[in-house]
């Protein structure tokens, strides 16, 4: 794929970084599997070496400067492997870390603690990389997955600067087997607002980190519900609408030329307008393999450290479940929890879910 030249300012000395080096043995690569749910149907999955779901926490990464001290805790997180620790003797078996560079760059609203990394700076590459790269030495310690999310704002996809963030960090670390790269991060709101543009720019950048990173599964697509926000009626409900929008991708790969890997691609979505089924999820997973990268709390909840009564990200009930986590536990699909940023937020955050998940006998070992 031949970069815009719009982009060769932010391209000049990227490949001068040196890959990511191993520290220890990282776990063995996640791979495509197969599970079957109550009523018979064959499900397409992403499964650990050793066979289970890929379920955790988000943490966040942006970039620290005298603009946004505040911001820096974040950041130490990232390798506080005591943390990474807790997340596994929790049941958890990955961590979703969240780029905020992306955000902050697509979002270019006028706050003065916002800032992001500049990749035509080589001590900027170097500082961004060596951020990520503290949690993805964290979470191989720990015997976790990691993925890494370029995490632009919610509509507000940049696709010049997320291509420039793959071009740096693709190759950087595309020989860690524990790491899976989620290329972006809510580009629309449903799978059915996704122009033909949309999805011609989005199979281009999968290609490019294709190429850059050969081996490492890529999670594409993701938008912020598997429909749209739902009409309190249920009305215009389509249950083929992410099975839809995971075709019009692949087709897109063929008219690009070549296939798409399948067994190296998966379907990222949010659950937070999900059509209160599973249907959408069952109809998608039987010809395509997925993962839910974000999860929210129920709407209406209450005692959520960190989290405002009239906070957005609230995810609605599905099947009838107060937590949509126990419809992906039951269909086998794996879950990556919102809200869990901090260490104060994932503990008392995740306790409501687990105590949830034991009443109804949804929990994990």
């Amino acid at each position: 794929m031949k970069i815009p030249t719009t982009l060769a300012s932010l391209l000049i000395g990227l490949t001068t970084c040196q890959p990511s080096l191993l520290a220890k043995p990282d776990p063995r690569p996640v791979v495509v599997a197969h599970t079957t749910t109550a009523e018979g149907r064959v499900l397409k999955v992403l499964r650990t070496a050793d066979g289970r779901p890929l379920r955790g926490p988000t943490l966040w990464q942006w970039k620290s400067s005298s603009e946004n001290n505040t911001r820096k805790d974040r950041n130490a997180l990232l390798e506080e492997r005591r943390l990474f620790e807790e997340f596994r003797d929790a049941g958890m078996t990955a961590v979703r870390l969240a780029s905020f560079e992306v955000w902050f760059q697509s979002d270019a609203q006028p706050h003065a603690d916002w800032s992001w990394s500049q990749l035509d700076d080589p001590g900027e590459r170097r500082s961004m990389l060596r951020l990520l790269e503290k949690a993805v030495d964290s979470a191989a310690a720990a015997g976790l997955y990691i993925i890494i999310n370029a995490h632009n704002k919610f509509n507000a996809y940049d696709h010049d600067y997320t291509t420039a963030f793959w071009e740096l960090v693709a190759p950087h670390f595309a020989d860690r087997s524990h790491v899976l790269y989620e290329l972006a991060n809510e580009i629309k709101t449903g799978p059915a607002d996704y122009t033909e543009e949309d999805i011609r720019r989005h199979v281009e950048l999968s290609r490019r980190v294709r190429e850059l990173a050969p081996a490492v599964l890529q999670i594409v697509l993701t938008p912020s519900g598997t429909w749209a926000p739902s009409n309190p009626d249920g009305s215009g409900l389509d249950d083929m609408a992410m099975h839809t929008l995971a075709e019009r991708f692949d087709s897109q790969w063929r008219a690009q030329g070549g296939a798409c890997d399948w067994s190296l691609t998966a379907v990222g979505y949010h659950l937070y307008f999900n059509g209160k089924t599973s249907a959408i999820l069952k109809n998608l997973h039987e010809r395509y393999p997925g993962l839910p990268t974000e999860v929210g709390y129920p709407e209406g909840i209450e005692g959520l450290v960190g989290v405002k009564p009239d906070d957005t990200a609230r995810t609605e009930q599905m099947d009838g479940a107060l937590f949509v986590n126990e419809v992906c536990e039951r269909l086998g699909l794996g879950w990556l929890q919102w809200q869990t940023e901090t260490p104060e937020k994932w503990r008392e955050n995740i306790r409501l879910l687990v105590e949830d998940a034991k009443q109804k006998s949804y929990h994990w070992k």
